[in-house]
């Protein structure tokens, strides 16, 4: 069974949307893992197109994008507060999130 985490923050950072989590992710190549925004976020970004999504997973320099499972970049307007999103961990040539259950329904 895959550790279940929660975004509690979302903010806009330049051209990206960064998702915190309460429990920052630790794993590595090929760590599967599912995800939820929390309920409770308030979008208070002033940036009204959509954004490029990127992680914070401890042990890394850089937020971590967030790829769907065709290996396109995920964009604010796709995710879902109080969705389950599963996915798992790649750094084989560069660290990256592909997350199987996007774009969703």
């Amino acid at each position: 069974m895959a550790r279940k985490y929660c975004a509690t923050s979302a903010v806009v950072d330049g051209t990206n949307l960064v998702l915190t989590f309460s429990n920052t992710p630790t794993f590595s190549n090929t760590r599967k893992f599912c995800f939820y925004i929390c309920p409770n976020i308030v979008n208070n970004a002033t940036e009204v197109l959509p954004v490029v999504v990127n992680m914070d997973v401890a042990g890394t320099v850089t937020q971590i994008p967030l790829l769907d499972k065709y290996g396109n970049v995920v964009y604010s307007n796709t995710l879902r507060r109080g969705v389950d999103y599963f996915g798992y961990m790649g750094s084989v040539t560069t660290n990256h999130v592909v997350v199987y259950n996007t774009p969703c329904c």
